[in-house]
């Protein structure tokens, strides 16, 4: 028994380096182990967690599986800035000379999103999934937000407060502000992942009441997990939390969630593939996405970047700009 029992976690080793290995460094320890029950290396309970766990741990202890592979987002370790230097004079003035070049680039710029009609902010349940996540939303131009289950009420003050400021900007900028926000929410298919992005939107909505901070409608679009969703990627299952008050309703809402047995099932969103998920995120934000309008703002930019240079080369800038340096500005 022992045996077969080395050769069952030597099996599950190979699998589970295997599936990190493709996704090297973005996946939890949860996401992998989603992953091995997704592609049938292993069963679906907390046991088999515990012991994927387990095995990840010892191997990672003992060499054979490196530690660069897994992320832990769930804790955070912070650094300073201790090893910058630079001491060589010529290569600061190459520097400085690529700096005064690109000079237009980086002061007349337009972010992907400004002068778009619509803001959209991506949501996602689990703090676990930020690696996930943040790639693409960041690629997008979007904003995001990792709800940690039901977000606290700080946090979504925060997140009203940003959105504020937003709304102020766009309506600053002389290209008629925003008409509407969107909120892209990915979540889990249970009882809790179906009830969080409600309660958040009505606190949301209220908060902003509260504070007499006006914001243009705010819808929330719930982006996955959904029945279309676990139909298409067969996702793996496992037992809705009856002890959830929200069972009984999540239950009425989803009769089709019943399995063969009779009892109600439920999905993770971290069973999904991180190429299915990015995938999801970039189609449900290009969705609202007006590429003519960005045309527009890029073709203005770009008008005024010409003059930039103009200036720059004809007039006095540059000496301007030296003499602020031997002037000690």
């Amino acid at each position: 028994m022992a045996a077969v029992n080395r050769i069952v976690r030597l099996d599950l080793l190979a699998h589970g380096k295997e599936i990190a290995r493709e996704y090297y460094g973005i996946l939890t320890l949860r996401q992998l182990y989603y992953q091995c029950v997704a592609r049938g290396h292993s069963p679906n309970s907390q046991k088999d967690y515990n012991r994927l766990k387990d095995i990840i741990s010892e191997a990672r202890m003992a060499g054979a599986f490196p530690f660069d592979w897994l992320i832990d987002r769930s804790r955070t370790v912070h650094s300073g800035a201790y090893n910058h230097r630079s001491a060589d004079v010529a290569d600061a003035l190459e520097n400085a000379a690529q700096a005064v070049a690109n000079t237009p680039y980086w002061y007349l710029s337009a972010a992907k999103w400004w002068g778009q009609k619509t803001h959209v902010s991506v949501w996602v349940e689990k703090e676990a999934l930020a690696g996930v996540f943040e790639g693409p939303c960041q690629r997008l131009g979007v904003s995001w937000f990792a709800c940690k289950g039901y977000p606290s009420l700080s946090s979504l003050w925060a997140w009203v407060k940003q959105v504020e400021t937003t709304v102020v900007a766009a309506e600053a900028d002389g290209w008629g502000g925003l008409d509407k926000i969107v909120i892209v929410y990915f979540g889990d298919h249970d009882p809790d992942g179906y009830q969080i992005h409600k309660t958040a939107l009505r606190t949301v909505r209220e908060i902003a009441g509260l504070e007499g901070i006006d914001l243009p409608p705010i819808t929330l679009e719930r982006a996955a997990l959904n029945r279309a969703q676990i139909e298409q990627y067969n996702p793996p299952p496992m037992p809705a939390k009856k002890s959830s008050p929200r069972f009984v309703r999540y239950a009425a809402d989803h009769p089709w969630t019943k399995g063969a047995d009779g009892k109600e099932r439920a999905w993770e969103l971290d069973a999904l593939r991180p190429e299915q998920l990015d995938k999801l995120i970039r189609t449900k934000v290009a969705a609202h996405y007006d590429r003519p309008r960005h045309d527009e703002v890029q073709a203005v930019i770009e008008e005024r970047r010409v003059e930039m240079r103009a200036e720059m080369k004809a007039g006095g800038w540059l000496q301007d700009a030296l003499d602020r340096i031997a002037d000690g500005e």
